[in-house]
């Protein structure tokens, strides 16, 4: 594993990009684990990818912005998505939230806040009507409200930093911190980012034990006479 450069520590959310620099390229991929530290997966390097497997959303994900030639990072744009899904985007001094009525749907985005903080926040509401969330959140029961607001979490992650884009990047060859690298590529904050590295690390790990259970069964299977 390589090493951070003299003064520097590999923990701690609070800390900036430019503080985390390595001495040398990396040869694996950080991943954030439950317990808060970087863990650098070597062996696989980028081939673990493969590994990951992605959900029907997600697919559906990749195949929207593929029809509307997003294919890189920096092909994001949330006006476009909106634009082609019939959603009026606009930017005022109030609450973020979404809005329907019939067939007209409408997303208002926070002008005030940061610039990435914005770009979550659309793809929270977008996720929420996709999803086909309706009613008044303040007069549904907690458990209800939960579950929308964890559906429209998951949407976020998928739309904000897809898996097809995210690994198109070499974050094997990187100097920082991937997620410093993907909160730059796309536009959003290093939080949102460590969250979907995390979330990818998970279904790796759980694909990879998944594979050596099912292996094992195989050996333990009855042999020919």
């Amino acid at each position: 594993m390589e090493s951070p450069t003299v003064g520097q520590t590999m923990t701690g959310r609070g800390r900036t990009c430019h503080s985390e620099h390595l001495s040398r390229p990396v040869h694996g991929i950080f991943f954030l684990s439950q317990n808060r530290t970087y863990v650098l997966l070597q062996k696989g390097g980028m081939n673990m990818l493969r590994d990951y497997k992605q959900t029907d959303l997600e697919k559906w994900v990749g195949a929207f912005y593929a029809e509307l030639g997003m294919r890189h990072a920096g092909d994001l744009r949330e006006e476009a998505v909106a634009d082609a899904l019939g959603i009026d985007l606009v930017y005022r001094p109030c609450p973020s939230m979404r809005y329907e009525a019939g067939r007209y749907r409408c997303i208002t985005i926070n002008s005030a806040l940061p610039r990435p903080v914005q770009r979550e926040q659309f793809f929270h509401e977008l996720g929420h009507i996709l999803r086909g969330h309706t009613g008044k959140q303040l007069e549904m029961r907690k458990s209800f409200r939960d579950l929308q607001e964890a559906q429209a979490s998951q949407f976020q992650l998928y739309a904000a930093l897809p898996f097809f884009m995210v690994s198109k990047l070499r974050l094997t060859d990187c100097q920082t911190h991937p997620a410093c690298l993907l909160a730059q590529e796309f536009g959003v904050t290093r939080q949102l980012a460590e969250k979907r590295l995390a979330q990818i690390r998970r279904r790796i790990i759980s694909e990879r034990l998944h594979r050596q259970f099912v292996a094992g069964l195989h050996g333990r299977g009855p042999r020919p006479a």
